[in-house]
């Protein structure tokens, strides 16, 4: 649908466009807090470095099995499970981090889990589109998701990053499970796979007939 030459989704695209950005501002928040909990646990560059990278792996294994997930449960299910899973994940960042003493090998496995269920994530957001809209919208609606994208970082990026360092990094860490939990709840109802393309459906029996008349042998 159109109105004053601007793309006005419907219902169902509108809820995953609002867990879309949800789930966008929750990952800068965490992409903000998570260095900055890295700094405060450990003082040498090379460790940095090798957490960053630790972190960043998850995600491309996530992004490269995405097709794998995809294949057998409808995106917008793959994206449910996805954010409750990170959900509980960021929950228990946000636990080990209100200890005085944090230990990163303790949060590690919860931020590694939820880096790759935003590698599963993300690639199911473009499927996701294809199964809840007609083609004739999915460049309108790819083209909203991903300005909401690029506007969402640079806005949160802004916004955030002087606020980070002056609240609690269990609290941060709070919001972000908070994030990924409307977005698992906001997201539409799942709907059937669609069929494949040159898939045709079995003709149906025809009942049998029976003609009652005449023998023509005589």
């Amino acid at each position: 649908m159109r109105l004053v030459g601007f793309y006005v989704p419907p219902a169902p695209f509108r809820r995953l466009w609002a867990s879309e950005a949800a789930r966008v501002f929750g990952g800068q928040l965490l992409g903000i807090v998570l260095p900055w909990i890295y700094l405060r646990v450990v003082h040498s560059p090379e460790t940095y470095g090798f957490l960053m990278t630790l972190t960043s792996i998850p995600r491309v294994v996530g992004s490269a099995s995405s097709a794998w997930w995809n294949k057998r449960s409808p995106a917008v299910a793959v994206m449910r499970r996805a954010s409750s899973v990170a959900a509980l994940m960021a929950a228990g960042v946000a636990l080990a981090v209100s200890f005085p003493r944090t230990d990163l090998w303790i949060m590690m496995p919860f931020i590694i889990v939820m880096a790759f269920t935003e590698g599963v994530y993300f690639p199911a957001v473009g499927t996701a589109v294809r199964q809840l809209l007609p083609e004739e919208s999915w460049q309108q609606a790819n083209a909203l998701i991903q300005g909401t994208n690029q506007v969402g970082r640079m806005v949160a990026s802004f916004v955030l990053a002087p606020v980070v360092t002056k609240v609690a990094y269990w609290a941060s860490c709070a919001i972000v499970a908070a994030l990924y939990l409307f977005t698992s709840l906001v997201l539409p109802t799942s709907r059937p796979r669609p069929a494949a393309d040159g898939a045709q459906a079995e003709p149906s029996p025809r009942p049998c007939q029976v003609v009652v008349g005449e023998d023509p042998t005589g």
